[in-house]
């Protein structure tokens, strides 16, 4: 998904190839020494030797990659102003939170805490490329402080790749347009996802307000990734909805965006 095309406008229609592990045989007719490189002892030691760490930023090797790790992908936050206070301790299931290089200029408090709140982010299931957006995610987990009231403007990039398109490319323009979404300003939380054994994925980007979305497409790299993502992409389609939190819960809802701007204090 490029940050940048996740924005305004009607919905349109973009899944990396299919992959499936090549499953290796092996004769019986055929006496190979042990040591050998192509044993089939060697070749199961080799398969049972884990992936090597990956960092939370890194694109994962879908050839590697167990499709149940794949739903544990953690989002990818954007670092808060450097006059951030600290944040107390996170309590969270997801430990590798990945961050981006740049710094977002500012921030308002509400803002702050769901940044906290989404370290925690994470899919339901391993379908959730087909799910209902409000179900796709564990929004029902999200706890903010209770006297807290706004809202958050979100978009969602439901897409199927093409067939051996090249994604290398895509996703090192993805990355560079995802840095200037920050640098501008508004975007706090991106979920790149990865394409399943059929090429559908759902990415999502949480942003501060619509207006920072909005001024986002405007970005010269989002420019570059959008024009790389229409040859890449077999179809896609954009959803945009609102996160909503009102004072007196602590819990957080998604509802369809109906148009308009986010509702927001005015000092943010």
């Amino acid at each position: 998904m490029s940050t940048a095309i996740a924005v305004s406008g009607p919905p349109q229609s973009s899944s990396s190839c299919p992959f499936s592990p090549s499953a290796s045989t092996s004769s019986n007719k055929l006496a190979v020494p042990s040591g050998c490189p192509f044993s089939s002892k060697a070749a199961t030691n080799r398969a049972r030797q884990p992936a090597p760490p990956r960092a939370p930023t890194d694109l994962p090797d879908l050839r590697r990659t167990p499709s149940a790790d794949l739903l544990y992908l953690p989002p990818l936050l954007s670092l808060l102003p450097a006059s951030t206070p600290p944040a107390t301790p996170l309590r969270t299931e997801n430990h590798q939170v990945g961050y981006t290089t740049s710094r977002l200029p500012t921030v308002d408090a509400a803002s702050i805490a769901l940044h906290h709140a989404l370290h925690a982010f994470k899919p339901t299931t391993p379908n959730y490329a087909y799910d209902d957006y409000s179900e796709a995610f564990n929004f029902n987990e999200l706890r903010l402080p209770e006297e807290m009231e706004r809202e958050w403007y979100i978009v969602a990039f439901r897409s199927t790749r093409a067939a051996d398109s090249p994604s290398q490319d895509l996703y090192e323009a993805d990355r560079l347009a995802h840095e200037e979404a920050v640098s501008a300003g508004g975007l706090l939380a991106y979920w790149y996802g990865a394409p399943n054994s059929h090429g559908s994925n759902l990415a999502t980007c949480i942003w501060m307000s619509r207006a920072h979305a909005v001024k986002a497409t405007s970005g010269p790299k989002h420019v570059e990734a959008m024009r790389l993502a229409m040859a890449m992409y077999a179809n896609y389609d954009l959803e945009r909805y609102v996160l909503r939190k009102v004072n007196g819960e602590t819990g957080v809802t998604v509802e369809q965006w109906l148009g308009g701007e986010v509702a927001f204090a005015e000092s943010d």
